[in-house]
């Protein structure tokens, strides 16, 4: 949920370097293969067969959406 992260990233000093790049959201901007109830990233984990750990922290969701990732055959 990148509008839901954005928040957390403009309190930092970081933003300064991140505000001009194009941000893709994995919930509304990536179709993930197979069927999903919904784009929360449980059912993400459950439909890419990632077990669904830890969740709720900013770098286990990371690594969560990473392991969904590497499941994906042809990510264009």
């Amino acid at each position: 949920n990148a509008e839901f992260d954005k928040k957390f990233i403009k309190t930092l000093s970081i933003w300064q370097y991140l505000n001009h790049l194009p941000w893709i959201c994995t919930r509304d901007h990536f179709k993930w293969p197979g069927q999903l109830f919904r784009n929360r990233l449980q059912d993400v984990c459950n439909a890419m067969g990632v077990p669904y750990v830890e969740a709720h922290r900013a770098l286990n969701d990371c690594r969560l959406i990473a392991d969904c990732f590497s499941k994906v055959g042809d990510l264009e």
